[in-house]
């Protein structure tokens, strides 16, 4: 029994247009239909790397993506292959799971979108197709779009940064308090309250030690002169 967003698709037809991949030949329309019903975006490519069916998820990542890919070799779709940013040491994701006969997964895509601030942002799985005597006949890739998931990371990461911010002006703002509440602010001075405060701990310091403990006073003359010039 299919749970909700499940659908149940004839696996007679999904075997043969999986086994006898050819873009020339018509795809039924239920299994057009099938694949578009998916969630996440879904590429068959045949063993040459040419489109043979793209899903309506697919399709609407990027609005060149509307127009017919049937049979188009994927390197032909600049808007998708170069967010992968392949190179001959490192080929697009569908070209090693068909080499290695293995799946590739978490691969990561991103789409510039023509009038979009934002590029699609996209995890990417491939899993090579195989018939039933283990040959070669294309691959199946799935693209799951995680561009809402990134958007509320970068929106979490500025919420840190701003949060980082505001404890270091915190801070700031706590040690110019505790300067004004204990220096005077025209000499720098430590003020009365201050003395005491260190004076209790130096004072029991040196009596834990049996040290002696000095203090120098000095006094200006003239200071009221001082004062009311400075």
């Amino acid at each position: 029994d299919p749970t909700e967003g499940q659908v149940l698709v004839d696996g007679e037809d999904l075997r043969r247009v999986l086994e006898y991949l050819d873009p020339a030949k018509a795809i039924p329309e239920r299994v057009r239909t099938a694949f578009d019903t998916l969630a996440e975006g879904v590429m068959i490519l045949d063993k040459q790397g040419r489109v043979v069916l793209a899903n309506k998820t697919f399709r609407n990542f990027h609005p060149a993506a509307h127009d017919d890919m049937t049979g188009r070799p994927v390197v032909e779709l600049s808007w998708l292959v170069e967010g992968f940013h392949a190179s001959p040491e490192n080929p697009y994701p569908w070209v090693r799971a068909m080499e290695s006969r293995s799946n590739v997964g978490d691969e990561t895509l991103e789409i510039a979108r023509p009038g979009e601030d934002e590029p699609l942002r996209a995890i990417v799985g491939c899993s090579p197709i195989l018939d039933g005597h283990g040959r070669l006949r294309g691959c199946l890739v799935n693209f799951s779009d995680v561009t809402v998931l990134h958007r509320i990371n970068d929106q979490l990461l500025g919420t840190l940064v701003d949060l980082e911010a505001s404890k270091e002006e915190i801070r700031r703002q706590n040690e110019e308090l505790h300067r004004l509440a204990t220096r005077d602010p025209m000499t720098g001075a430590l003020n009365r309250r201050a003395f005491f405060a260190r004076a209790e701990v130096e004072w029991a310091r040196a009596t834990r030690s049996q040290r002696a403990l000095s203090v120098i006073v000095s006094d200006i003359d003239f200071f009221k002169k001082v004062n009311d010039t400075f």
